[in-house]
């Protein structure tokens, strides 16, 4: 199988980073994530990751939305009209006002936050209202799963 290199360019004070993943199957043209980083060392550590989310299949292309993935699941869909006109009501109600602007990398990223808490025990909770931001509330044990607690917790740096 061969790997996606990428390429790393400065522009400005900044490195950009485009790593391939592949023709666009409807397209057929060649699609590519991007990123950007202050120094070359991280521009090479994020195109590592990236190449090696490619090449396990979890990178999704980087400015594509959540709308941008409905419609060209529903441009391809076979769907009876009934099934169509139902989805797409359901779709406008529904999805697009709540997920419709989120970019597919910023949801893949959620994801993989809450899965690493909930590993931990613990658990994630956020809250995203439209056009206020989002907040992120992580709460985590003191112990990880299937390990005690310590009974004298390391002293923090107030501790005197």
């Amino acid at each position: 199988m061969r790997t996606p290199r990428g390429h790393i360019r400065r522009h400005g004070n900044r490195y950009e980073i485009a790593v391939p993943v592949g023709r666009d199957p409807i397209t057929k043209r060649y699609r590519y994530v991007y990123d950007s980083a202050s120094t070359e060392e991280e521009a090479e550590r994020r195109r590592a990751v990236l190449t090696e989310q490619i090449t396990k299949g979890r990178a999704p292309q980087a400015r594509a939305t959540v709308s941008d993935l409905i419609d060209r699941r529903l441009s391809v869909a076979e769907l009876e009209l009934i099934t169509t006109v139902n989805y797409q009501s359901y779709i406008e109600r529904v999805i697009r006002p709540v997920l419709g602007g989120m970019q597919l990398r910023e949801i893949q990223n959620r994801v993989e936050v809450l899965d690493r808490t909930e590993a931990l025990g613990g658990r994630l909770t956020i809250v995203s209202p439209p056009g206020q931001g989002t907040r992120l509330t992580a709460e985590l044990p003191l112990s990880t799963p299937g390990q005690p607690a310590s009974a004298d917790p390391a002293p923090g740096p107030d501790h005197r």
